[in-house]
């Protein structure tokens, strides 16, 4: 897996994208993972996040669930060909949806399945929305799967729910994270 930093280092490679967070790779998120494998065979496999920096980061005082080497690690595990990386800063916080599509998605990325959770937003503002991707999937031709929370006992999995139950030393956080303990 090569990870990229700089979308001028892609190759020109049609790509299969899953875009979000990721923080903690929790059993939502390899859902995602999971779809953009099976649904993108012949494509090159994309995890596209964002290192959110300063005034751009709403989770600087939280811990992250994993560090960087462990997502590098599980991403690599899991068949991913490039784990690209880029910093949020005001050039691209500031991007209009629509851009953001054309310009990184399609330009940059070559992308032709993109993959992502249903609350999905993006864009200056997180403008742009589920909604919009799939008009902008027509327009750009790139298909587009969006897949509902995965949830576990009834709640919707999450990042934030992650940190709780193991700040509280639950079971549960293991349970949201890898999967329901058999012996248990």
């Amino acid at each position: 897996m090569e990870v990229i930093r700089d979308l001028e280092k892609m190759n020109n490679e049609h790509t299969a994208v899953t875009i979000g967070k990721f923080d903690g790779v929790h059993q939502g998120h390899r859902e995602l993972v999971k779809t953009m494998l099976a649904e993108g065979k012949d494509l090159k496999k994309v995890i596209f996040t964002f290192e959110l920096l300063g005034s751009y980061n709403n989770v600087v005082s939280k811990k992250p669930i994993y560090s960087e080497e462990k997502k590098e690690e599980v991403f690599e595990s899991l068949g991913i060909d490039y784990y690209v990386l880029l910093t949020l800063d005001e050039k691209l916080a500031a991007m209009e949806p629509e851009a953001f599509v054309k310009d990184i998605l399609v330009d940059k990325l070559k992308c032709k399945l993109l993959v992502c959770g249903k609350d999905f937003r993006f864009g200056r503002n997180r403008a742009g929305d589920v909604e919009m991707l799939g008009l902008l999937a027509s327009k750009y031709d790139f298909r587009l799967i969006a897949i509902e929370k995965k949830q576990y006992l009834g709640e919707d999995i999450s990042s934030t729910r992650i940190r709780k139950a193991l700040e509280a030393n639950e079971k549960e956080a293991l349970d949201m994270l890898y999967g329901p303990c058999k012996n248990s």
